[in-house]
């Protein structure tokens, strides 16, 4: 799978991803270090590379950042075959970025290149004070060694502006003056302010640019909060400011949670983005105080922020530490975590025969919590039901939780039953859920909710050939999206807005689309929006009769993915359908059943009516093409029949309806597919596709011939 690192400059990332400690954020390029007098003579650092490493180059590196400049010189003084080059140059830019740019760090760790290999060095700069002693015999004492350094600013420092510097140390985020206060007896944020802006002064801490509207924030070096860890924890203190921290960030996280479904939602996802390594830390402080209680409030609060910005990985590597930490807590946060850790583990590691299992587990513990309030239990309630096509048992909870006390969960089980209704088949009350759904979802200002609606409403209006509607509406649900900065939903709308402009005949601007969703799935990683954009090419240049470049495109969806491909069965039965209708262009019958084969048996796994009407469509053109048009008109009535609309949008199936519409019999061996029995068009399929009879009851007997 193409897999690409995050660009760091994406506001979501930065270096607390993970649940075990790591480099703070980096500096900008004026920090500073007194050294000298209290009036603040500063060391002024350089500024430290922002993106991978292992992406520069010598040149650009030594041109652009001075603190690998200051590291090259001074290595060179002390070994003079030193040089940076394509070997050296990832532990160089390592070295200069943990120690914050600064140039009398910068140059201690160059002198310990006398006994230490730069690899060594790069590797143990966690303990930057005991690695970094020595350097210059002849400089002043206290330059000497970077803890003297540091101590000697500390020194110059009232004891209000030391107390709090030492407390800011958990704060590997940033802080405001409300937090500082939250984590110091007695001090309130106005005074906090005071302090935090004497700081500045002497060039302990950094302003940090904010969102318009954001309260000021400021940043502590990552070498002066490791000090200031030492001398809290050295004072027997550390482990209450750290309670005191996660207090605070717990507040703060189940204050913003309800907002996140609200107008408000973008106010607190910034504040939540801003504060998102301190709650974090938070998280971490709590699970290492066994403070299971604080942890589990803390994902639980988490968890639709996590799900609404595209970080279900990183939330569940949260929520699972949480979930890890022995002791009693909240029945009902811990009932949250512990399905959304479980749903994110089925569906990010695309374990698609565990949902029985799972909507099995959902239901016990949705059950034996008994009450509940909630929202996200009551959203949960619906979507098990949903997962198990169980439409009637989705029709009691629509009954239950229609009427939510919140109008967010009414609105999200009539957008979750349109979708299900829309799955099976079923499409008169789809409409009508939506539509209401839609209503509900602006009348509270709820974006992602909003984009949902939208989306699926202009998906109506593609099947019923109203393009333009169609078009408008994507556009809407694409500015809400992205808004809350949800790649994943995004980069889907932006494939469908594609395909709807090579309808429209805009194939330059369908192309360039489609381009810039790959380009960006491939930077973020997305493996799976990577597939569906390769699959839009394929299909946009065999519609303008570029086949040899939909081969291509097709062939690099088989090389990069489908080998140990554990994605949604529907995009294989895509690429199969598209590899299908370029053999048939070719006059190729044998190899298009082969594939049609295999797309309509990825078809029947996924129990998605839509995939198994387009399927059924392509079947229908195998039909025509070997002679069997009876049976190809039969089957173009059983694909309505199965999607519960003729889909205006299928241009095969627009191409072979006014192929064969002017035939006596057209209309009568039309109505006997779209009147027939859902099984028995099924049966028609796969009969005429020559796949064996028991693979309609047990589809999974095909999963070991599946690949192309």
């Amino acid at each position: 799978p193409v897999a690409h690192p995050v660009p760091r400059t994406d506001p979501r990332i930065s270096s607390h991803t993970d649940p075990t400690p790591s480099v703070a954020p980096h500096p900008g390029p004026h920090a500073g270090l007194s050294t000298g007098s209290r009036s603040g003579s500063r060391s002024t650092p350089h500024p430290n590379p922002l993106t991978d490493p292992n992406s520069l180059t010598v040149a650009d590196t030594l041109l652009t950042y001075p603190a690998v400049r200051l590291f090259a010189d001074r290595a060179a003084a002390v070994v003079p075959d030193f040089t940076v080059d394509a070997d050296t140059l990832p532990d160089v830019v390592r070295v200069c970025r943990s120690l914050d740019g600064l140039p009398l760090a910068i140059e201690l760790a160059a002198a310990r290149l006398r006994t230490l290999p730069l690899h060594q060095i790069a590797g143990r700069l966690g303990d930057r004070f005991r690695l970094l002693t020595g350097g210059s015999r002849t400089a002043m004492p206290r330059h000497q060694t970077l803890r003297a350094v540091v101590e000697w600013s500390w020194e110059l420092l009232s004891d209000d502006e030391r107390d709090l510097a030492e407390r800011l140390a958990v704060f590997p985020g940033g802080v405001t003056a409300e937090a500082a206060a939250a984590v110091t007896p007695g001090l309130d944020p106005d005074t906090a302010f005071d302090l935090l802006s004497a700081l500045i002064d002497k060039s302990l801490l950094q302003a940090v640019p904010t969102e318009p509207g954001q309260d000021p924030r400021f940043r502590m070096l990552e070498t002066l909060r490791e000090y200031g860890a030492d001398r809290l924890s050295g004072a027997g203190r550390l482990a209450d400011v750290r309670r005191a921290h996660a207090a605070f960030f717990l507040r703060l996280t189940e204050t913003a949670e309800p907002h996140l479904r609200r107008a408000t939602q973008m106010e607190w996802i910034m504040r939540l983005n801003a504060e998102r390594d301190n709650i974090l830390a938070a998280l971490r402080f709590a699970a290492a105080d066994q403070d299971a209680d604080t942890a589990i409030r803390i994902a639980a609060a988490m968890s639709w922020y996590w799900t609404l910005g595209d970080q279900t990985q990183e939330g569940r590597a949260w929520m699972q530490s949480a979930l890890a930490v022995p002791g009693p807590s909240s029945k009902e946060a811990r009932t949250i975590v512990a399905i959304f850790e479980r749903v994110t583990a089925v569906f990010e590691d695309y374990l698609w025969d565990e949902i029985p299992r799972l909507t099995q587990d959902v239901s016990d513990s949705i059950a034996e919590l008994g009450s509940f309030e909630h929202p996200l239990l009551a959203l949960v309630s619906v979507i098990v039901p949903m997962l198990n096509d169980d439409r009637e048992r989705l029709q009691a909870m629509v009954d239950k939780h229609g009427d939510h006390p919140d109008p967010w969960v009414g609105a999200m089980v009539y957008l979750m039953r349109g979708m299900s209704a829309e799955n099976a088949g079923v499409r008169a009350p789809v409409r009508a859920d939506l539509e209401r759904a839609r209503k509900t979802f602006e009348e509270i200002g709820e974006r992602w909710g909003l984009s949902a609606a939208l989306n699926g409403l202009a998906q109506l209006a593609i099947t019923d050939g109203d393009d333009q509607t169609a078009l408008g509406l994507q556009r809407r649900s694409l500015e809400l999206i992205r808004e809350i900065n949800a790649f994943t939903s995004a980069s889907q709308i932006q494939i469908g807005q594609a395909q709807l402009l090579a309808r429209l005949g805009q194939n330059d601007d369908a192309r360039e689309l489609l381009e810039e969703v790959l380009a960006d799935a491939q930077r973020s990683g997305s493996a799976m929006s990577c597939f569906v954009a390769l699959l839009g090419l394929a299909e946009l240049h065999r519609h303008i009769g570029e086949r040899e470049q939909a081969w291509d495109y097709l062939r690099m969806a088989e090389v990069e993915f489908i080998e140990d491909w554990k994605g949604p069965p529907q995009l294989l039965a895509f690429r199969e359908a598209t590899a299908a209708m370029l053999h048939l262009d070719d006059g190729e019958a044998e190899p298009a059943r082969a594939a049609l084969c295999r797309a309509y048996s990825y078809g029947l796994i996924t129990r998605d009516m839509p995939i198994q009407a387009r399927m059924t469509v392509g079947t229908a053109r195998y039909a025509e093409a070997t002679g069997q048009t009876e049976v190809a008109i039969r089957l173009l009535g059983a694909a309505e029949e199965m999607l519960g609309a003729a889909d205006q949008s299928d241009t095969e199936r627009l191409a072979l309806e006014a192929r064969l519409h002017d035939r006596p019999d057209y209309e009568s061996c039309y109505a006997v597919g779209k009147n027939a029995a859902r099984d028995e068009n099924r049966a028609l399929v796969a009969r005429v596709l020559g796949l064996p009879d028991d693979v309609l009851t047990d589809p999974e007997v095909m999963r070991q011939t599946l690949r192309p």
